[in-house]
């Protein structure tokens, strides 16, 4: 992914839209994922598709602040399986009225 502004959502995923709250995300935008069916591939792929892309556009994202992304691979189980860690940290300035729409624990 080339260095993007990030100033929309479809910055991250290509061709993405929003209609009345609901986020469309198109086959072929999330990274080494193409779903067939709500089941297949896994969910559990969905999500590493997803951390994946979001990753990719943060680090070659320009213009964007008090974002920042590190991603670790390594292949385990004598070669069978590939595992990724993603740490993203995020600062956001706190306005009244965000806190109703964030899950602050």
């Amino acid at each position: 992914m080339s260095a993007a502004n990030l100033s929309s959502i479809a910055d991250v995923f290509s061709g993405a839209t929003v209609l009345n709250g609901d986020l469309t995300i198109p086959s072929g935008s999330i990274v080494s994922y193409v779903p067939v069916s709500t089941t297949s591939p896994s969910g559990a792929e969905g999500v590493f598709g997803v951390l994946e892309t979001l990753s990719r556009a943060v680090v070659g994202a320009t213009g964007i602040n008090n974002v920042s992304v590190v991603t670790n691979a390594s292949v385990v189980d004598q070669g069978a399986t590939l595992r990724k860690t993603f740490s993203f940290t995020c600062q956001l300035a706190l306005t009244s009225g965000i806190y109703e729409a964030l899950d602050l624990k």
